[in-house]
């Protein structure tokens, strides 16, 4: 049978979590065919790329369900859910490469007696092979638009008004496309059948998209002196920049996402509020 959060992913909003599972039930395939003809660098290569996915796609693209600003409760629990039935079901396909590691991690998650003594993971859950070819083609063309924000010197933390995407591929559902959007941080899409992949970015910067960049820079420069001042997560501050927002709407999306309590403007502060 499934596990709670096989269960759980299945009827959940976020595609992140089910394309997860099944990239590591396709994992957990090629492992176990690969040992069953003593094929170990195989069987490494195959963990060697899901772990890439995991880390560089997966947990990147899921941090903003997490953390004390987060009010969607459902996905950030799924995220766990997802997180911990992954980590214990790579430490089993892990163990015979680097049991002691494994061991370790796999104690400390589950409190079982060794990774050693559990079962070898079964294949519970359905592989959704399209999904899997719908993200990546998401990925590859998140790639494109870095390397052409790269050339324009245009920062990911600006956003961007729009793309064009010129593909032979089908058009991914709305949810992987709003993921392309969130990772590249622009605010829409034209798809349109083609013979080739081509990617258009609509690097015109209007001044309302300039102030969302200025927004972001200070998020990430009130954050990082969060960071440095040691002050917890979840602790309300007060803050004073030489720079606010104009817009009322992007005012409130940095003291939402800073858990600023003001935002007043002067030289750069930043206190505890009480």
């Amino acid at each position: 049978m499934p596990s709670n959060a096989q269960r759980s992913t299945l009827n959940a909003r976020n595609v992140l979590d089910g394309w997860l599972l099944s990239r590591l039930n396709q994992t957990i395939k090629s492992v176990t065919q690969n040992l069953n003809d003593y094929d170990a660098y195989r069987a490494c290569e195959a963990i060697e790329e899901f772990v890439d996915d995991f880390s560089n796609w997966y947990i990147r693209r899921s941090r903003d369900r997490v953390g004390p600003t987060v009010e969607d409760n459902k996905s950030k629990i799924l995220f766990y859910e997802t997180t911990f039935y992954t980590l214990t079901k790579l430490c089993l396909i892990l163990s015979p490469f680097t049991p002691f590691m494994t061991d370790v991690i796999f104690r400390n998650l589950t409190k079982e007696e060794s990774v050693h003594l559990a079962s070898w993971p079964k294949l519970n859950l359905k592989i959704d092979v399209n999904l899997v070819k719908q993200m990546k083609v998401i990925r590859e063309i998140a790639e494109i638009v870095h390397g052409q924000r790269k050339d324009a010197n245009l920062p990911v933390r600006q956003p961007l008004q729009s793309i064009s995407v010129k593909s032979p591929k089908i058009r991914p559902s709305n949810d992987l496309l709003s993921l392309l959007l969130s990772e590249i941080n622009v605010k829409e899409i034209i798809w349109i059948k083609g013979k080739i992949m081509e990617v258009v970015l609509d690097k015109n910067i209007s001044k309302l998209l300039e102030e969302e960049g200025k927004a972001r820079e200070l998020v990430r420069y009130i954050q990082n002196e969060r960071r440095n001042m040691g002050i917890v997560l979840t602790q309300k501050v007060l803050v004073c920049s030489p720079w606010i927002p104009s817009n009322k709407e992007i005012t409130r999306w940095v003291i939402n996402k800073t858990l600023a309590k003001k935002l007043i403007k002067g030289e750069f502060k930043i206190t505890k509020a009480s």
